[in-house]
């Protein structure tokens, strides 16, 4: 990875009882209470998988065992390496059975993936939570066109909060995003500033078949390479 380009992983969240094992023995104590705090062992398998996936890609970058990686959260809740003066960033977002990573250098990064479904509460989610421009424009789409209209902005959105680090903090209706049929990816206004929307840019990831998924970082267009999805046996090669 140069300096400015940015890396994105699909990995597959379907791991078998070996696998899950495998991978658990990456995680420190702390990340093993918390994987155990699920009620559901579908969900707690796949915490694990996803942890220990950015723990591996972590440390294919780094050139480190990925359990000897210190990791840290932010005080709004954002993943980082605790490791003073290393430029690398990262992101990550998992729905259903796919974990989305992002890395680069020097540069905030957010990823956001959802497996898109149907939903019947699609038009008031969008009035009570998004820009009312932005609640507008959707309501005003075909029928036909909203659904995969909503998880293009949705997921922009998701980015854009996850690479600033608030989370839910920062209101989702504080900020417009494109998401129109056609309409080029983007932060068109943030707290009604243009300027301050120029600062970022905006990807979609189009590798993840029956979900939406976006990729935001604060500079100007750098280019990204997507991996091939992997899947947890192949992971476990790369230590």
């Amino acid at each position: 990875m140069t300096d400015r380009s940015v890396e994105v992983w699909t990995v597959r969240l379907d791991p078998s009882d070996h696998d899950v094992a495998a991978l658990e023995k990456l995680l420190e104590p702390g990340e093993i209470a918390r994987a155990n705090r699920f009620v559901f062992e579908h969900l707690r398998r796949t915490w694990i998988t996803a942890r220990a996936a950015l723990r591996i890609l972590l440390g294919t970058y780094l050139g480190v065992p990925g359990e000897s990686i210190r990791l840290k959260t932010e005080p709004k809740g954002k993943p980082a390496l605790d490791i003073r003066g290393e430029l690398l960033r990262f992101n990550l977002s998992h729905s259903g059975e796919v974990a989305l990573f992002g890395f680069t250098r020097a540069c905030e990064i957010g990823v956001d993936v959802e497996q898109a479904r149907p939903m019947d509460d699609m038009g008031s989610i969008a009035e009570r939570f998004f820009h009312p421009e932005e609640a507008r424009e959707l309501l005003a789409l075909p029928v036909s066109e909203r659904e995969a209209a909503f998880f293009r902005c949705w997921t922009r959105k998701e980015a854009y909060l996850k690479a600033i680090g608030e989370g839910f903090f920062e209101p989702l209706e504080s900020f417009r995003v494109s998401f129109l049929p056609g309409e080029p990816a983007g932060i068109l206004r943030i707290r009604g500033d243009a300027n301050a929307a120029r600062a970022w840019t905006v990807h979609d990831v189009e590798s993840v078949p029956g979900h939406a998924a976006a990729l935001v970082y604060r500079d100007a267009p750098r280019p990204v390479r997507l991996l091939p999805r992997i899947s947890p046996d192949k992971l476990l090669q790369l230590i």
